[in-house]
């Protein structure tokens, strides 16, 4: 476990599709890489840049998991501003994705509020010229070239070698995909033909090809005809992990659809599916004009693609694809603040902050970020909870207990945690699961941790 050396609070965080690389983004608008090496560092500049697992029980478990190091940096976006609007738009970076590698180098989509790009980035080596018997006061850039030693005859002189000398990581834009967006970009998502994803805003979702950044295709318009007409927004999209035609999107109002790309190309008017269940009557508080406790945050598939994992404020939800009339399972993630939204709300304690969710490898497991800095990782179906906090200090051993029994001597569970001890400043927004191991990354501020969960 180790922190992140920028000093800005990291906005995004994501493993890449074999769990090599690690990539962060920070509201500055720069991306650092990370690359997995079991090999124990060669230096003390370079420990400090590694990022080590912090094992559950510390049980020497960690011994076949990676140590993440520091493999590069750069600015992906810089502040721009909009003169046909009069807005500023920031460098912060939204959202990031892997994208499939290809032709010796790894490829990232990074986003802002208005623009994606791609980037490259790999390993190029340096090269030098060598073989050289001309004194050095021969070579300068001043020296006429007909002007060689006396001593140097056409038999002795030695043709220059170009030889590669060392090896540098860097990084080079490849697009901009611009000019798609009006409102804040809020989701990316890679489909699987490994050609084209989608991007996402509060009202527009829009498909693009990768070899292609001067058009795209609109899939989803929900900007209505009167600048007061807005029912829904959009929260956020997701292309299924196997299935290139099919894709969901999440609304403020609580809701799941699914779309086949096959039936429609137009998914405000066609929708496959509809995951939705019924809300109480939070949804009528003043909440509801601002932005509902029942709004969901994020919404993923899992790797097998047989479950959907959403979280809004209060709760996490699974999903099976095949039973859209309610929830497998709901977990009350904040239940324990249901009563007291309209106080804290009034008390500026809360600003419905979009928090993240992530499906284990294997579906087994989910993870999802809360306030003081906790994270909680339940069983698909929320029978146990472990409940950990990224923090600098060394780990503990976490606290678990069974949802459908007692908690064991000494040990609280989250919903029993008092209010007033909560902090509201400090929160794990942003997570993301390892695709082969049990490795859980998340971001708190401008810190990164890396956690060996299961």
């Amino acid at each position: 476990m180790a922190e992140e050396g920028f000093v800005n609070t990291i906005s995004a965080v994501e493993f890449d599709q074999s769990g090599q690389f690690l990539a962060t983004g920070d509201v500055s608008g720069r991306v650092c890489v990370y690359k997995a090496a079991n090999a124990p560092p060669s230096s003390a500049a370079g420990r400090t840049r590694d990022i080590r697992p912090a094992s559950k029980a510390q049980t020497g478990r960690t011994g076949d998991t990676p140590i993440y190091r520091k493999y590069t940096h750069f600015q992906s976006h810089e502040p721009e501003f909009d003169y046909l609007l009069s807005l500023g738009i920031e460098e912060r970076i939204n959202k990031l994705k892997w994208v499939t590698p290809h032709a010796g180098g790894q490829f990232v989509l990074t986003a802002n509020d208005k623009v994606i790009k791609l980037w490259r980035f790999g390993e190029d080596k340096m090269k030098k010229v060598t073989s050289l018997n001309f004194p050095p006061n021969t070579r300068g850039p001043n020296v006429a070239p007909n002007l060689a030693p006396a001593n140097i005859t056409q038999n002795t002189l030695r043709m220059p070698l170009v030889q590669p000398c060392e090896t540098v990581v860097s990084a080079k834009k490849r697009r901009d995909f611009a000019n798609g967006h009006t409102y804040h970009i809020n989701s990316l998502s890679l489909c699987s033909d490994g050609e084209t994803f989608i991007s996402a805003d509060e009202l527009r979702i829009n498909m693009w090809h990768l070899g292609h950044s001067d058009t795209c295709y609109n899939v989803m318009d929900l900007k209505p005809p009167e600048s007061d007409g807005y029912v829904e927004v959009i929260t956020c999209a997701e292309f299924h992990p196997t299935s290139c035609n099919l894709m969901m999107h999440s609304n403020s109002s609580g809701q799941i659809r699914m779309n086949d790309l096959r039936q429609s190309s137009q998914c405000e008017t066609n929708c496959t599916r509809e995951f939705f269940e019924q809300r109480n009557s939070l949804s009528n508080q003043m909440f509801s004009e601002v932005l509902p406790p029942s709004a969901m945050s994020d919404v993923k598939f899992s790797k097998c693609g047989r479950y959907i994992l959403s979280r809004d404020f209060l709760t996490l939800k699974v999903w099976d694809v095949n039973m859209e009339s309610k929830p497998l399972k709901t977990i009350q993630v904040h239940g324990r603040l249901r009563t007291r939204l309209r106080h804290l709300y009034e008390d500026d304690c809360l600003d419905f902050e979009k928090f993240e969710c992530a499906f284990s490898h294997d579906a087994s497991h989910i993870v999802t970020g809360s306030y003081s800095n906790m994270f909680q990782i339940y069983d698909r179906l929320g029978r146990t909870e472990t409940c950990l906090e990224a923090s600098l200090a060394s780990p503990k051993q976490p606290t678990t207990f069974s949802r459908t029994g007692t908690a064991g001597p000494g040990k609280k569970s989250e919903a029993g945690t008092p209010v007033q001890t909560i902090d509201f400043s400090k929160k794990v927004l942003h997570c993301t699961w390892h695709p082969t191991k049990s490795l859980v990354a998340m971001a708190a501020g401008d810190h990164l941790f890396l956690y060996d969960c299961i």
